[in-house]
């Protein structure tokens, strides 16, 4: 069992394609299927249901790939710490950011990382938190920005991260109360960005009824929605547009929800380590203790 088999059984399983797997690893196809015959024959078991029109996992395969994903890690965490020793920082780093957010800073810092570090490859990839978060524990991610209703425990750096009210007017000390949102309509972002349950939780116990004209999972989806007056977009600032008033409680509280840098629980890369270093002064706000895991 060696890294090349262990590959084509994850890009296969990913893919869901024999083809697709190999255009991804840069292999004949013949070679991928070879590879994967190979594992199947080490292991004992199937992992593939073949198909003329798909390919699925059997039970033995749903089992061997998170299994596959750890080891892969580490045996590219094991030459990125020697490359390290030597005085070396090599590897791939996959980042996860939400989709349609308003990062506008992490070009910057992205792009000062990797004057930094040239040798490190990052893939980013765009999804809602929820995506990002089951990705992180699957190990699909290596670093996410996630928002939650309540701290993530794959929290390695995160604050509490206030609902703005977007597009409507704050009040003298530059605050949109709760009671504001009564009979406007509203735009809200889906579970995966916990912003609605944490708001309808906050309003059911204030007595205030809600109107929701459309529930998205697009940062950007909502605003554009907003600009054709479809309502009033609540969202967490860290995807919010920068200077949007934030949404208070009746005793004149934020509304926060959780947003921050997570990483799986499992060891990480000595590349990974380094992005998530790097990547730290995007957590707005004091930094808040690391939940326990």
């Amino acid at each position: 069992m060696d890294t090349a088999k262990l590959s084509a059984f994850v890009a296969v399983a990913e893919r869901r394609s024999f083809s697709s797997a190999s255009a991804e690893l840069e292999l004949s196809q013949s070679t991928v299927s070879t590879r994967v015959r190979e594992l199947e024959r080490e292991l004992g078991q199937a992992l593939f249901v073949r198909t003329s029109r798909r390919v699925t996992l059997t039970t033995a395969g749903s089992a061997a790939l998170p299994m596959a994903r750890s080891a892969l890690t580490y045996m590219r965490s094991m030459s990125e710490v020697v490359d390290e020793v030597t005085g070396l920082h090599r590897g791939t780093v996959r980042l996860g950011i939400i989709a349609g957010a308003a990062h506008e800073d992490l070009p910057e810092f992205l792009a000062r990382f990797s004057t930094r570090y040239p040798d490190i490859e990052l893939t980013i990839t765009s999804a809602p938190s929820s995506d990002l978060e089951r990705a992180l524990e699957q190990g699909e991610l290596d670093i996410g920005y996630l928002v939650t209703a309540e701290p993530s425990p794959l929290f390695r750096h995160w604050t509490h991260d206030p609902l703005c009210a977007v597009a409507l007017p704050p009040n003298s000390r530059g605050r949109v109360p709760i009671s504001a949102l009564v009979g406007k309509r509203l735009i809200v972002l889906d579970s995966g960005a916990s912003a609605r349950s944490k708001l309808e939780r906050v309003a059911r116990s204030a007595g205030i009824r809600l109107t929701i004209g459309a529930q998205v999972a697009d940062p950007k989806l909502a605003l554009d929605l907003s600009t054709h007056a479809l309502g009033y977009p609540i969202m967490p600032r860290a995807v919010s547009p920068p200077g949007s008033p934030i949404l208070v409680d009746l005793v004149g509280a934020p509304i926060t929800v959780s947003a921050g840098l997570a990483a799986p629980v499992q060891h990480q890369s000595p590349a990974a380590e380094l992005l998530l270093d790097a990547l730290k002064d995007l957590v707005p706000g004091e930094p808040v203790a690391r939940p326990v895991r």
